[in-house]
């Protein structure tokens, strides 16, 4: 078996379902955040993501897990970010 990494992570945060998920939950518990991330980097993109819900990327064990291994950046303050506003 064979493995490729994307080239490109889309994270479409427009909506986000905050309790419930990841089928259920009701209109109050959606929040809206009108995001779109993308990333070459999978990793980094989860903790952009983390961070938009206003959570820490360290205390989720599976994101600090894939830095460890250097499958991707954890650390924010270690990626490039550039934010376009429409």
């Amino acid at each position: 078996m064979s493995y490729r990494k994307p080239d490109l992570n889309v994270i479409d945060a427009y909506r986000m379902l905050m309790a419930g998920g990841p089928r259920g939950g009701n209109m109050r518990d959606v929040a809206i955040g009108k995001f779109l991330l993308l990333s070459p980097d999978a990793v980094a993109a989860d903790a952009a993501a983390v961070k938009l819900l206003k959570f820490n990327a360290n205390d989720v064990r599976y994101i600090a897990e894939a830095d460890q291994r250097k499958l991707g950046s954890g650390d924010l303050d270690k990626v490039a970010i550039k934010r376009i506003e429409m």
